[in-house]
């Protein structure tokens, strides 16, 4: 487990994080509106916010006639993130508002409102809860449960400000949890978009985030928005049409393979067999992994995210299996 504020390791039973006192049961909390300087941390996860922005709607705009808009937290390629009231249950809630560009007519809102009933199906615990969904002044929206947390994005520069390398026992902690998320989600289709910034770390649990975004937009307005990404499967990024209507988890496997070895090594691209910086059977495995994970041939990757996360966990006991051996 980590903490949620500074990334470093716990055991599971502290009550303050003994690197720096953060409170462990804060996430558990209910938050307010305004947002606290917690809640400011974890909506950083779309990217930094400059006072230029325009909010698409101004504080304490009603949606639905229930939803009191608060203050914008984030904001991405497809849309933006407020704080909202849900004044039904009378609960904080994160409200994500898509820009009118990314559903251009009727036949994209109908695949958006079928990926968003989707998603408030799901209830795995490693994935965001989606509330209720809508349109408001030409604009749809999704509300989610609103969390305090580290994404992992945040968590890897605290990492390399430090100078600190992640232990491969968290991130297998991680592999293991993502895995869960994705392959609950692509049960109904796939995430698409898995990237650090959607990964969040809470005191006990880690959650996956924007699991609709991909699903509801077409292809080619992904592949318009998200054409720079290093997590985004090229079949994505080239915006080639669907080869069946299954969801297709080997785009899921591409970028989990990619936060690995970004994790592990530094950078999305996996070292290559002779690279010297892979000094140990188990990182020669992971690597292993990792390329194969990443292949521009989607057949030729695992067939599910349990498949990577078997072979990961054999990469694990590599060094155990070479000791053996010898």
């Amino acid at each position: 487990m980590l903490c949620y504020q500074c990334g470093g390791s716990l055991s599971g039973d502290e009550k303050t994080c003994p690197n720096c006192g953060a409170d462990l049961a804060r996430g558990t909390r209910r938050s307010e509106i305004p947002a606290s300087q917690g809640l400011e941390r974890y909506t950083q996860k779309l990217r930094a916010i400059s006072r230029d922005d325009r909010p698409i709607f101004p504080e304490d705009e009603v949606l639905a006639e229930r939803f009191v808009i608060g203050s914008m937290i984030g904001r991405g390629p497809f849309g933006q993130v407020f704080n909202a009231l849900d004044r039904e249950l009378d609960v904080p809630v994160a409200l994500k508002v898509f820009y009118k560009d990314v559903l251009e007519d009727e036949r994209a809102r109908s695949k958006f409102e079928r990926a968003a009933r989707a998603a408030r199906q799901m209830t795995q615990k490693n994935i965001v809860r989606v509330l209720d969904h809508g349109e408001h002044q030409e604009h749809v929206w999704i509300s989610m449960q609103l969390l305090e947390g580290l994404t992992l994005r945040k968590l890897m520069k605290l990492r390399a400000s430090k100078d600190e390398a992640f232990e491969l026992e968290e991130v297998e902690r991680l592999v293991e949890q993502v895995s869960a998320a994705l392959t609950h989600i692509n049960t109904s289709y796939a995430h698409g978009n898995l990237k650090p910034e959607n990964i969040i770390f809470l005191p006990d649990v880690l959650k996956v985030t924007d699991h609709f975004v991909v699903a509801g937009a077409s292809r080619r307005k992904v592949a318009q928005k998200l054409k720079d990404s290093d997590y985004l499967a090229p079949e994505i990024a080239r915006a080639q049409k669907k080869r069946s209507s299954s969801p297709q988890a080997e785009v899921d496997v591409y970028s989990l393979g990619a936060i690995v070895s970004e994790m592990v090594f530094g950078t999305t691209t996996p070292p290559d067999e002779l690279d010297p910086a892979l000094s140990s059977l188990q990182l020669e495995a992971i690597a292993r992994a990792c390329r194969k994970a990443l292949s521009s041939d989607p057949a030729a990757r695992h067939g599910s995210l349990d498949a990577f996360h078997e072979d990961f966990g054999h990469a694990l006991s590599a060094s155990e299996l070479g000791s053996e051996s010898s």
